[in-house]
């Protein structure tokens, strides 16, 4: 991915989290890599902890094809966002509706 690919890929994800509920966080000038805390709203869905970190890394997986970390840390669930040459900017797309559909 191109350096503002990957920027634009970045925010975008962020800025879909945010405007579902999740902290605001603001991305770096460049960053291969970033942890998105998800909305409140899709971790009360699932089990506490890990068991709701696997269950929806499990979801996102059979449900959309995405592959991405997840985790759970102090209470919330994390996707750990990352920007590799084989992704595109329809995959952080995907991403983004489908954390913003499971919110309604």
């Amino acid at each position: 991915m191109q350096r503002w690919g990957t920027h634009r890929a970045l925010g975008m994800a962020l800025e879909g989290a945010a405007s579902s509920g999740a902290a605001a966080v603001q991305p770096v000038d460049w960053a291969p890599m970033v942890a998105v805390e998800l909305p409140a709203a899709v971790a009360q869905q699932l089990p506490a902890g890990a068991a709701g970190a696997a269950a929806l890394h499990a979801r996102l997986r059979s449900e959309f094809r995405i592959e991405v970390p997840v985790a759970a840390v102090g209470g919330a669930l994390w996707v750990r966002v990352s920007a590799q040459v084989h992704n595109e900017l329809a995959d952080y797309e995907q991403l983004a509706q489908a954390i913003q559909g499971m919110c309604v």
